[in-house]
């Protein structure tokens, strides 16, 4: 080594050691730090001493030392206690990213936990719920990997518990609830922190309670009674009588309510639990409101309500929203007495819980923060709704046309605020329950349009009353990446599995608390890819409202030249009716109890060959009723009718038009008729794929035995007879016809063909396709960016069929289909024998591949059906189970014509061939 490299080295060595002087020592600071934040020294001179420090590190290169972390987020810290929050958020921000560049981050655990926990409390005083959450996350996060749990960590599982109950996301509440259950019960927790293990277990049966899983909540609950009895603390379960009273309530079991619920009251009076006492005062006035019908009654207990006070300065946002929902039920009371002004003036103190002199249009204008800031979601939405009912009862009362105006206006911002908090949940099956809560909303906010021959924003309640998470489903894959899709597959798979590994996993176990863990952390990914997507395209949320309804004038512009659109709402009450077609529109009521019995006997009679043959005059008698009762008066126009159901689909063009009893002239004559899921379905953007190949047909005809499924000879025959059609095709017949087959290739085709068995589940086994090696659950199917399917064709029994969901519409496969971006599918309604089934089926791609629209096609097939059958194979029965769901558009292009014009192109060409010819043959 030169003399010259050596004196390069020292002289390095030396102004680093220089620099390194000026740094001031790691273990003074950090102990002066600790020293400061337990004296009395006042938060302005520990602030102005710290930034001396600050200083000094400001001219080390050590920046990314612990030390200096500490400082930054002790000076946020301070800035919180003198509540300059912005101040706080700020400094706690450069506080992680100086630890986050530090290499030992992973080892300081604790510090890393306890700045997170923090910033989320900066964030709350801020009122930035969004920031909040995500420092929540952050939290339980490195928690979760570094499996260490302390208060701060269960503090921040309770806020997203909380969250996700107040938003109305009761699958997601009761999924965090049980993870901090577990997770408390196996780890080293102070015994301070008992009251978490409470608050747990109350969320996670509030969640169950609202989610409909009212068995399950039950046996816990009596559990959970039984030990504190044996804990000689029966008097502190006031709260877990109170939820059984509410279970009691949602099955209709009043007296065992009142029974519950006066429990509750004397074990919250016995403990001085006065928030506890509101809720019970309130709930016992509320069952004898609404389920009893005696507002009398219930008034002296809202009353009481009123007067438990809670003085603890924890509970007084608690104390809040319970104290609006105690003035929205005093309010309906006068409301249901006609004493408007009374009501209207409970409406207001109501409103005044959240901020002092707003009103329903104020909360619209709600920033985001602000809006999912609000307490118990469903009691705001409540409100809104009860104010619009009470409009609606004064015009009733006094035919004051204002009140029904505003009756409009205000059901129209609940179904705005219901549509933001849509927004805000992540579990579909949470949605469901919130869509099914909702159907009264839109049976009286369709009422006062039918009162007011207000056609325009019937359609708009009509609209949004139907198929509003199919439609956000649509949308979000439209505005999501390939990865991004992959992505959200794949964790949504990982957390099945983990789901079925919990299950059979002792729940007194470290390794159901590591699952536990493991489905929390898969969850937040997912989170994380669908935030993703909301955040690139600032419009997402105004497109994500958007698509839940098409307006009137753009379904009119696609029914100019086509035809009619009928939308049915089933209410508790009434059965309303919207026709729209390319010029007008009519709203109309029908009876009910007449409509439930000509459908019951239209549908026992049709589905049954032999009942349809021994009493087919019935049968067209009932056929007839139903369609003078559902299109008297009603001006339809074009050739073509889309009907978008409320219920259980069924064929509409077996309904007798006219003829006699002899010859009988069905609606089929009449009309080609399709089913949708609404009428904003239609307005859906579909991507083209021009590389799609045009038809894949599946034909298992025989099944694994263990199946247990007839076969179904002659399938494997009509579906080369459909081949035949396509050049370019794919057949899986026999032993290749399997399970895989179908999902390597099924979304490489513009069209499938299924002669195949389904089975269309339950409310708890999903809809299953059988193959000839194994069945697929619906759910099992997953969206492909870019897939080419158009459209599919289930020839199979009842594949129209599936558990029917209030506001959302019937489950079956064809909905499912339509969830994962296949717009068209054709279906049955029942059981039909297999000849019938191939031969409708061939004569219905003989007219599809003509390039016309998939709902003429099934209506040529049908006549023509009809005319070649033997006459007990013209029934309806037989021809009529086969529907086409979802949109009617043609899915292949007219094949290639020589038109007029081009024959006069080709003859010229010829002529002028032949005198050209003929000139150089002379020369």
């Amino acid at each position: 080594m030169s003399r010259i490299t050596i004196a390069c080295i020292i002289a390095s060595l030396l102004a680093w050691g220089h620099v390194c002087a000026q740094c001031p020592d790691r273990l003074i600071i950090a102990d002066r730090i600790t020293a400061l934040k337990h004296s009395d020294v006042s938060p302005a001179d520990q602030l102005k001493e710290l930034n001396g420090n600050l200083v000094s590190f400001q001219k080390c290169p050590l920046q990314t030392d612990t030390v200096f972390a500490y400082l930054l987020q002790r000076i946020g810290a301070l800035y919180f206690i003198q509540k300059d929050f912005k101040n706080a958020v700020n400094w706690s921000l450069q506080s992680i990213k100086a630890e986050a560049s530090n290499p030992d981050f992973n080892s300081r655990t604790d510090f890393n936990i306890r700045v997170y926990h923090y910033l989320q409390m900066f964030y709350d005083s801020l009122h930035m719920q969004r920031q909040k959450m995500e420092a929540a996350d952050s939290c339980i996060n490195i928690a979760m990997r570094t499996n260490r749990i302390t208060d701060d960590v269960l503090f921040n599982i309770s806020q997203k518990v909380d969250y996700s109950f107040d938003v109305g996301d009761y699958q997601r509440c009761t999924d965090y609830a049980k993870i901090g259950e577990s997770i408390t019960g196996y780890s080293k927790i102070k015994d301070d922190s008992i009251a978490y293990v409470s608050g747990f277990f109350n969320m996670h049966v509030n969640g169950l309670t609202l989610m409909k899983k009212f068995d399950e909540a039950e046996r816990i609950l009596y559990k959970k009674i039984r030990e504190y009895e044996q804990r000689n603390k029966e008097n502190h379960c006031g709260v877990f009588y109170n939820q059984l009273a509410e279970i009691s309530t949602q099955r209709h079991e009043y007296d065992s309510s009142i029974l519950f619920l006066n429990r509750s009251l004397k074990c919250n009076k016995s403990i001085g639990n006065q928030l506890y006492c509101k809720q019970s005062y309130n709930n016992i006035g509320f069952l004898y409101q609404t389920h009893l019908d005696k507002p009398d009654i219930a008034l002296p207990f809202f009353l009481k309500a009123l007067k438990c006070r809670n003085d603890k300065m924890q509970d007084r946002v608690a104390d809040a929203i319970e104290t609006l929902n105690i003035y929205d039920n005093i309010a309906n009371v006068f409301a249901a007495r006609r004493e408007f002004d009374s009501a209207y003036y409970f409406y207001g103190k109501a409103f005044g819980q959240l901020k002092k002199g707003i009103t329903e249009e104020n909360v619209l204008n709600f920033s985001a923060d602000e809006f999912i800031a609000n307490k118990k979601m469903q009691y705001l939405t409540g409100l809104i709704k009860d104010k619009a009912d009470a409009y609606l009862l004064e015009y009733i009362s006094t035919g004051d046309t204002g009140y029904i105006k505003k009756s409009i206006r205000t059901y129209k911002i609940a179904d705005q605020v219901l549509t933001r908090a849509r927004s805000e949940q992540a579990e579909t099956s949470s949605g469901i329950v919130w869509r099914a809560n909702a159907r009264n909303l839109y049976e009286k906010a369709i009422q006062a349009c039918k009162l007011s021959n207000d056609e325009n924003n019937a359609f708009y309640f009509f609209e949004k009353s139907r198929a509003a998470l199919l439609n956000d489903q649509v949308a979000e894959q439209r505005h999501s990446s390939e990865e991004e899709i992959r992505r959200q597959v794949q964790l949504k798979k990982k957390l099945e599995e983990l789901k079925n590994k919990l299950d059979a996993t002792v729940p007194a176990s470290v390794r159901y608390s590591d699952i536990q863990k493991d489905i929390y952390n898969t969850i937040q990914e997912n989170d994380v890819v669908s935030l993703a997507i909301k955040r690139r395209d600032p419009l997402y949320y105004r497109n994500y409202i958007d698509t839940s309804s098409g307006s009137i004038y753009s379904i009119r512009a696609i029914l100019q030249n086509t035809g009619s659109l009928m939308e049915i709402f089933y209410g508790d009450s009434a059965v309303y009716i919207l026709f729209v077609s390319g010029k007008e529109n009519k709203l109309k009521e029908i009876d009910k109890n007449k409509y439930d019995e000509l459908t019951a006997t239209f549908n026992r009679y049709i589905s049954d060959p032999d009942l349809l043959n021994a009493h087919y005059d019935v049968f067209l008698h009932a056929a007839r009723e139903l369609y003078v009762l559902l299109f008297d008066q009603i001006p339809l126009t074009g050739s073509r009718l889309i009907i978008s159901p409320d219920g259980r689909y069924f064929p509409f063009e077996s309904l007798v038009s006219g003829g006699n009893l002899r010859s009988p002239q069905f609606m089929l004559y009449d009309y080609a008729v399709s089913y949708t899921y609404s009428a904003g379905y239609l307005a859906n953007d579909i991507a083209s794929n021009g590389s799609a190949k045009p038809f894949m047909g599946m034909a298992p005809v025989q099944f694994a035995s263990s199946m247990r499924l007839p076969v179904l000879p002659g399938s494997d025959a009509s579906l080369q007879k459909i081949a035949y059609y396509f050049k370019e095709e794919k057949e899986f017949i026999h032993a290749t016809a399997t399970k895989n087959n179908f999902l390597d290739n099924f979304f490489n085709f513009r069209i499938l063909q299924l002669y195949t068995h389904a089975s269309e589940g339950s409310a708890n086994e999903d809809p299953r396709i059988y193959f000839a090696d194994s069945s697929l659950k619906l759910s099992d199917i997953d969206p492909v960016f870019g897939g080419a399917t158009r459209l599919i064709v289930l020839s199979a029994c009842e594949t129209g069929n599936g558990a029917y969901l209030k506001g959302e519409g019937v489950f079956s496969f064809n909905r499912i289909f339509a969830s994962i971006g296949i717009p068209s599918s054709m279906v049955n309604l029942w059981s039909v024998d297999n000849q019938a089934v191939y031969s409708l089926t061939e004569l219905f791609y003989k007219y599809m591949v003509k390039g016309l629209p998939i709902d003429v096609s099934l209506q040529k097939a049908k006549i023509e059906f009809i005319k070649n059958a033997s006459k007990e194979r013209t029934m309806p029965y037989y021809w009529a189970a086969a529907v086409i769901v979802g949109r009617s558009d043609a899915v292949l292009p007219a094949p290639a014509s020589f038109s007029g014009e081009w024959l006069v192109v080709i003859i010229s060409i010829l002529l002028t061939g032949c005198l050209l010819y003929s000139y150089f043959k002379k020369k």
